[in-house]
């Protein structure tokens, strides 16, 4: 016995599908993009700030598009990876000015709006 089943608008489905992402994923870059520099320049409002130098290593890499996946990095450190991460995690020491937390705080206050702004965003791109 041999089933054979034709599928009719195939190619118009993936095509469509193709148009789809060649519009959401720029979409969604753009917004993941923008929410992660927002969470960098209050990142930057709470750092401590000795000589500067721990401030101005804060970055946003623009978004990094793969097999229809969406990254965005953002941190603090280059060179100086090692102390950005001792003064985020050192709950202890005393900062004149700024805190400890400076990048987590801000990221997580902000993480409950990505997704509506990703909705919005798609929406919009739709």
């Amino acid at each position: 016995m041999r089933i054979v089943t034709e599928i009719q608008g195939l190619r118009e489905a993936i095509a469509g599908l193709q148009r789809f992402s060649s519009v959401l994923v720029p979409a969604v870059a753009g917004t993941m993009y923008r929410w992660a520099e927002e969470v960098m320049t209050e990142s930057k409002q709470i750092v401590p700030v000795d000589t500067g130098n721990l401030r101005s290593t804060g970055k946003v890499i623009p978004p990094d598009v793969k097999s229809g996946s969406v990254e965005v990095e953002l941190g603090y450190g280059g060179t100086a990876a090692n102390y950005a991460v001792h003064v985020h995690e050192n709950l202890h020491a005393h900062h004149p000015q700024g805190q400890a937390k400076y990048l987590e705080q801000p990221f997580n206050e902000r993480l409950p709006r990505l997704r509506g702004d990703l909705d919005e965003a798609i929406r919009e791109a739709l």
